[in-house]
């Protein structure tokens, strides 16, 4: 161990990642989340003709072996499951074995990165009829839940495209063309304008009492760090722009990186008050997602988590407009607001997301009549 200045260095972040999916109480959190959960499974079930006559299915990030089991229940007769979090991993086998399932099922600890997949897999499933020991290039189907909170964050997509790869090239290579099936098979992440006008108001009333000192700490926060929370349907006030629609069959580690994506958000018009000059104040905008799955015979299954779809943990992400001209955008009728977003791994922990949005507001002539950026983060802290 090195150490500096006679301190022993901290966990990395990726140390402090995979401990995290330690904890059991984050996964009977994801376990909890119906839509989630239910979603994976009726999409796995979808697909059974598939996971029937796939010769491997590679579950990344396995956990506590919920999906693994689920492709086994499916018809899939050989699945591996890798998971770098020791503690989950473990219950994770005691989970597949009270399904009955260990014959079919391995999970295999470590990262994927650094895992030798054909060791493990001839080691932990059983061989093909003619007594070969199973390969990546076996590897037919990859199932993952790798979704993080505005989509990408804690950045676990690269290891499944990684995986995808290593797989698609042990393919070719062993005279298997064809791509290996994801599953999802699309991801897509949206954004809207939301208004929320008591969030700021709240702090000079609360109950009496003047707090606008301590709600300037917090307005300074949520400058700094977007907020994941659930977003009340009947505050989004703009129609919804797709940021990006991923095909994850075939997107590369350097399409994650969202750079400059143009967006317009047009407001709608039953937020505005009858009066011919009302105004209407966006106070932060909204990413949400959803991933599409392909089963079999053109049948999809559809995970969604915008405002309007069944509560999920991970909620929608909220990016506070709280810049250096002053705190939301406005809007007039006829207006729209314009603008380029930015989000890409974060400089000292790739797990974090950086993002930035440039923006102006264009009237119906086509005139710029203002325009702001911010800059913020989803984090770990």
């Amino acid at each position: 161990v090195d150490v500096v200045g006679g301190v022993p260095p901290g966990p990395t972040n990726d140390e402090c990642y995979f401990q995290g999916y330690s904890s059991y109480h984050i996964h009977e959190a994801m376990l909890r989340d119906a839509p989630r959960t239910v979603g994976y499974r009726d999409a796995i079930r979808a697909a059974a003709d598939t996971m029937g006559a796939a010769r491997a299915v590679l579950d990344v990030g396995c956990g506590s072996g919920i999906l693994s089991i689920y492709c086994a229940q499916a018809g899939a007769q050989r699945v591996l499951g890798v998971d770098a979090a020791a503690d989950i991993l473990t219950v994770g086998r005691e989970c597949v074995r009270a399904n009955g399932l260990e014959q079919r099922v391995g999970l295999a600890r470590g990262r994927l990165e650094e895992l030798d997949l054909g060791r493990e897999m001839a080691a932990r499933l059983p061989p093909h009829a003619d007594g070969a020991a199973l390969s990546a290039a076996d590897v037919d189907v990859i199932v993952s839940e790798w979704m993080g909170y505005a989509l990408l964050f804690e950045s676990m997509l690269p290891s499944v495209l990684q995986a995808r790869d290593a797989c698609a090239a042990a393919r070719r290579q062993a005279g298997r063309p064809g791509r290996v099936r994801m599953f999802p098979a699309q991801a897509r992440l949206y954004l809207e304008g939301t208004c929320d006008p008591g969030r700021a108001g709240f702090w000079k009333d609360v109950h009496g009492a003047d707090m606008t000192p301590l709600g300037g700490l917090v307005r300074s926060d949520m400058a700094a760090n977007a907020s994941v929370e659930t977003v009340a349907p009947d505050s989004i006030a703009t129609d919804k722009a797709e940021i990006v629609n991923f095909d994850l069959e075939a997107v590369t580690d350097a399409e994650l990186d969202l750079r400059n994506v143009p967006f317009v958000l047009c407001p709608r018009e039953n937020k505005f008050a009858a009066a011919p000059d009302a105004t209407l104040v966006i106070d932060a905008l909204v990413l949400s997602f959803d991933t599409t799955f392909n089963g079999d015979n053109g049948k999809k299954t559809v995970l969604d988590t915008s405002v309007t779809a069944p509560s999920t943990h991970w909620a929608q992400t909220c990016l506070w407009l709280f810049h250096d001209k002053g705190d939301g955008v406005t809007l007039r009728r006829g207006e729209r607001m314009e603008g380029r977003f930015s989000m890409v791994r974060g400089k000292e922990n790739q797990r974090e997301m950086e993002i930035e949005v440039h923006w102006t507001v264009a009237g119906a002539n086509g005139v710029n009549k203002s325009e702001g950026k911010i800059k913020t983060r989803v984090g770990t802290s």
